[in-house]
């Protein structure tokens, strides 16, 4: 009985389905099919039994090929896995051709997301078949294709294959302009693509951090509040109190009603506020159930979801930056962007923003030192032409840029912070922060330098370069802030606080933050002078100045 229930209950709701523009199939008998094989797929797919999906999977996209949009995003991961376990190059290559078709019906019948599956086919399409030079020149056109269309939104898997694609293009053609081009766009989109998952981490921090804030103030108010509100108490208590016994019989509500009325007392403003802040401060903590950082089991999810996304970003960049490193070099890029071709392009603001981007990028040299190639002459002209054309902050960057290879810091420190409040991506803004610092000690501003600096941790929290360059700001303080030797070498202690911080969140600068500690240990206060001047291992030195900062002793 239960089972013609179930059915029945099929057939009205696939009639219901069938009335919208036939998504469901062309008769009941199809909607009903159909409803029964999204149900065993989406089953199986949730288990991650894709090659068991298949079936249900195939039946659906045949007989109803625009019911729901899953028929195309769990078909991508079915049919790879039927590929991946067909028994011959027959079934194999069957089964790639129903892959590319089957984008080709996604566009079709969810023109909405025509640019998504033109982008899964191209990038699916090369990585079956990037051994055949014809079928590379294919993909790059489907993917320039879809490039065009979906613009900085292309996923990282994509950007990278379309990177790929195009190199091996390049082996063919020599195209160096076009490489570069497809280079520019690949990195522009990966760094879109890392500001997006960045900027919601950092909000989510952002918000963590002011329920922090918040909390510890209604713990800082508790006693006060706890006294006001037993205070109220007792004072409703008496009102209930007296309130009963008047109404406690005809006599005394007789004599009750010749008295001035009873007033009910209300909460001041004041004690209203405070009782509002623990009761909010309660509801955070149960109804979020936050962590000690104030994070909810979401928000920490979606911070863990998005670190491995960022990092994936990161060895995509790195593997694209490494496939054109050799060409990359200052000398080659000054064959290709000299002044005769900056004549010819003057007015092109795409291919001075290109030049400009290939020039000061920065880049490590054999030495291991990081370099750019801002000291080329075109460079200079490209910086005040594009920044003529359209002041942006990349524009401003260059012009920022320009002003240290002169010397001329408070030019730099203009455009640097004019780059700083146009800029949206997040690790961007940190690296002008950094050139700020530089600039700003450059100046003899070092706290302003030291700001700089902070404010650059904070916008990149994994960044540890912003702590390395600030301990070394500090050890060249020594002797110049404090009263006697201890003081004047405390700064080694900052820095050596500051170069620990920076090894814990950044491994990329652990190496060098070590050496620097252990030659900083080798210049902290003499223990035997510290003795004499009353300081022993432990106690806190203030360093005053343009640091302000406390530190422990501690001797090495």
């Amino acid at each position: 009985m239960k089972r013609i229930l179930f059915v029945l209950g099929i057939v009205f709701m696939a009639t219901g389905l069938q009335a919208q523009s036939g998504k469901w199939g062309n008769s009941v008998a199809d909607s009903v099919s159909c409803y029964e094989n999204y149900n065993i797929m989406g089953s199986y797919y949730q288990g991650k039994n894709y090659e068991d999906a298949y079936e249900s999977w195939n039946a659906l996209y045949t007989t109803c090929p625009q019911a729901n949009i899953r028929i195309y995003t769990y078909g991508d991961n079915i049919l790879e896995a039927m590929i991946k376990s067909a028994p011959d190059e027959a079934s194999k290559n069957g089964y790639i051709q129903e892959l590319l078709g089957m984008f080709d019906s996604f566009a079709t019948h969810f023109p909405e997301e025509k640019a998504n599956a033109l982008s899964s086919k191209a990038y699916h399409f090369y990585n079956y078949y990037k051994k055949n030079a014809d079928s590379v020149s294919k993909a790059v056109v489907m993917f320039e294709e879809a490039k065009d269309m979906l613009g900085d939104n292309m996923s990282v898997a994509h950007i990278d294959r379309y990177f790929q694609a195009n190199v091996k293009e390049f082996n063919k053609n020599k195209d160096v302009e076009r490489l570069f081009e497809v280079y520019n766009s690949a990195l522009m989109a990966l760094e879109y693509n890392f500001n997006t998952f960045n900027v919601e981490s950092y909000n989510i921090s952002l918000k963590a951090d002011s329920v922090v804030e918040w909390i510890a103030y209604a713990d800082s108010v508790t006693p006060y509040a706890q006294v006001a509100k037993a205070a109220f108490a007792k004072e409703v208590a008496v009102y209930d109190s007296i309130n009963a016994y008047n109404n406690s019989s005809k006599k005394r509500m007789k004599k009750a009603a010749k008295l001035p009325p009873l007033v009910k007392p209300e909460m001041d403003a004041a004690t209203a506020e405070l009782v509002a802040v623990l009761d909010k401060a309660e509801e955070l903590k149960t109804k979020y159930q936050l962590d000690e950082e104030g994070y909810t089991s979401v928000d920490k999810r979606k911070i863990s979801n998005n670190e491995i996304r960022l990092r994936n970003i990161e060895a995509v960049q790195r593997n694209i930056e490494k496939i054109l490193s050799p060409l990359l070099t200052c000398d080659k890029l000054g064959r290709i962007y000299n002044e005769e071709a900056f004549i010819a392009n003057k007015d092109n603001i795409e291919w001075l923003k290109r030049a400009g981007n290939m020039l000061q990028k920065e880049r490590v040299d054999d030495n291991g030192e990081v370099t750019s190639c801002t000291d080329n002459p075109v460079f200079i002209m490209i910086a005040e032409t594009l920044y003529g054309l359209e002041p942006s902050a990349a524009a401003a960057r260059n012009m920022a840029k320009l002003g240290v290879n002169k010397g001329d810091w408070a030019m730099a420190k203009k455009y640097y912070t004019e780059a700083i409040e146009q800029e949206e991506d997040l690790r961007r803004k940190a690296n002008d922060y950094m050139g700020l610092a530089y600039v700003n000690q450059k100046m003899g501003q070092l706290s302003a330098a030291k700001t700089s600096c902070l404010k650059a941790g904070q916008l990149r929290k994994d960044w540890g370069n912003p702590y390395l360059y600030l301990a070394t700001i500090y050890a060249e303080a020594a002797g110049s802030c404090g009263s006697n030797a201890v003081e004047k070498n405390a700064v080694y202690w900052a820095a050596i606080n500051k170069l620990t911080y920076a090894r814990s969140i950044d491994p990329e600068v652990a190496t060098k933050a070590s050496k620097l500690i252990s030659a900083y240990s080798q210049a902290v206060p003499d223990k035997g002078v510290a003795f004499q001047l009353g300081y022993k291992e432990g106690d806190v030195v203030n360093i005053g100045c343009w640091i302000n900062e406390k530190v422990t002793v501690k001797f090495y």
